[in-house]
């Protein structure tokens, strides 16, 4: 997909970005999302309603009204916003499917970098909501991951995470499976947390962490790589948002038209498509030794899942 152009000056009021970004469109709307940053104090209130009105009704949302939710997630952790935090953790910490329901998978992709992006340092909502168990196992595995984000951001010291990874390892998580488990080896692994590598590898006998999410091998890569590398990857990768029309460009909305006339072309020339929208980001079920399905070439753990 080609990078979405930009305009420098954008004309439109808040209303107009707004109506805008609450409609379910083919293309981006990269106007309304270059204006919202010239009008963010008066579209935070109206964004702040937007994920209001969606954790009142989760599994009855209309279309609209998710984009909008989705859009109002994005631009508020770019700007930093405090007073999206607390709705972001109520929004995460909805029981089954409900996150979901709400927001897709913008769930797993992009969790974490909210949580960590609005948080002002605030930890203690992230951590409640690591050990909820009512919660989603990825919506757990996401918080998991925010902290491990503000240590390779350098926004929480580094030695603190460590410490509270080390917990969770030997007495905070529950002692039975679960993606919690999936994502502590993973972050562990990717801020070179070595002090919880004895503990993790214990869960690994225990069963408690799954190896075809991540082998326990990588844990000794780890230990013989150079101190670092895993932690600059990480915010390579996972940096804090901004430019909300590239982080959204995975959307599968904008790949329906392509998906159609590819169809189309298939029913014409008589056999059924297999034609599918271009893959946007891996899911939480892939092994993190297993080819990356973006393409790349490279393993998942050294590409889209760093």
């Amino acid at each position: 997909m080609k990078e979405p152009k930009v305009l420098s000056a954008p004309g439109l009021t808040p209303e107009q970005i707004l109506a805008e970004l609450s409609v379910v469109r083919d293309t981006q709307p990269v106007e309304a999302l270059a204006a919202a940053d010239l009008h963010r104090e008066a579209l935070i209130s109206p964004l702040l309603r937007g994920i209001e009105r969606g954790l009142e009704d989760p599994t009855g949302l209309p279309e609209n009204d998710a984009t909008l939710f989705s859009y109002a997630m994005y631009l508020l952790a770019k700007w930093r916003e405090p007073l999206g935090y607390p709705l972001i953790v109520r929004w995460l910490s909805l029981p089954g499917r409900g996150a979901f329901a709400i927001g897709g998978d913008t769930v797993t992709q992009e969790g974490s970098r909210f949580l960590a992006s609005s948080c002002g340092g605030d930890v203690e909502p992230i951590k409640a909501l690591i050990l909820n168990r009512e919660a989603n196992e990825y919506s757990r595995s996401q918080a998991v991951q925010a902290l491990a984000l503000l240590a390779a951001w350098g926004e929480l010291p580094y030695e603190s995470v460590v410490d509270y990874f080390l917990w969770l390892a030997r007495e905070g998580l529950e002692r039975e499976p679960s993606n919690a488990w999936n994502s502590l080896a993973a972050n562990c692994a990717d801020i070179e947390a070595l002090a919880v590598f004895p503990d993790l590898r214990r869960a690994y006998e225990q069963g408690l962490i799954e190896s075809l999410y991540m082998q326990p091998s990588e844990l000794d890569e780890v230990e013989a790589t150079p101190r670092g590398k895993g932690i600059a990857r990480l915010r390579e990768h996972h940096p804090p948002i901004a430019d909300v029309a590239r982080e959204t460009s995975w959307w599968a909305c904008f790949y329906r038209e392509r998906a159609s006339e590819a169809q189309r072309m298939a029913e014409r020339a008589g056999y059924e498509s297999r034609e599918r929208p271009p893959p946007h980001r891996a899911s939480p079920k892939i092994g993190r030794n297993s080819p990356c399905p973006c393409g790349s070439g490279k393993k998942y753990k050294r590409c889209c899942g760093a």
